[in-house]
C-alpha cells in the first residue's frame, strides 16, 4: 500500500502521455464535447431569443392596432350619443310645436264658440225682448193712450 502512494517519476510520465491520448482521441473523434454542446445551447438560446423579440414585436402591433380600434370605437360612440341628443332634441321640438299648434287651434276654436254662444245668447235676448216687449205692449190699456192724445 506504501507504494501506491509514493509518486514515481515513470508512473507520473505514462499518466500525462495515457491523458494526453485520451485527450487527442476524443477531440478527433468526436470533436470537443463541452464545445458541442455549448454550441447547441448557443444556438437554441438565440432562436428563442429571436423567437421572443418576434413575438414582442407582434403583441406590440396588436396593442397599438386594439388601441387605434378603442379610439375609433370611442369616437363612434361619441359621434352616436350626439346624434341621438341632435334627434331628440328635434323630437323635443317637434312635440313642443305640436302641442303649441293644437294649443292655439283650440283657443281659437274656444273663440269661435264664445262668438257663437254670444251672438246665439244676442238673438235670444233680443227675441225674449222682443215677446216681452209684444206681452208689455198688449197689457197696456187702450184706454189711456187715447186720453193722451186727447
Amino acid at each position: 500500500m506504501d507504494k501506491l502512494l509514493t509518486l514515481e517519476p515513470g508512473m507520473i510520465v505514462w499518466t500525462f502521455i495515457s491523458f494526453a491520448i485520451l485527450l487527442f482521441t476524443l477531440k478527433n473523434s468526436r470533436g470537443n464535447p463541452c464545445s458541442t454542446c455549448s454550441m447547441a445551447g448557443n444556438k437554441r438560446i438565440k432562436g428563442d431569443m429571436e423567437r421572443a423579440e418576434k413575438a414582442r414585436t407582434e403583441a406590440e402591433l396588436l396593442i397599438a392596432q386594439h388601441k387605434e380600434l378603442l379610439a375609433k370605437a370611442e369616437q363612434q360612440a361619441y359621434a352616436i350619443i350626439d346624434e341621438a341628443k341632435k334627434s331628440g332634441e328635434k323630437v323635443r321640438e317637434g312635440v313642443i310645436q305640436s302641442a303649441q299648434d293644437q294649443a292655439r287651434q283650440l283657443v281659437e276654436q274656444a273663440k269661435a264658440e264664445i262668438v257663437r254662444e254670444k251672438d246665439t245668447a244676442l238673438a235670444e235676448l233680443r227675441t225674449e225682448v222682443a215677446d216681452l216687449a209684444i206681452q208689455a205692449a198688449g197689457k197696456i190699456p187702450q184706454g189711456r193712450s187715447e186720453r193722451r192724445t186727447a
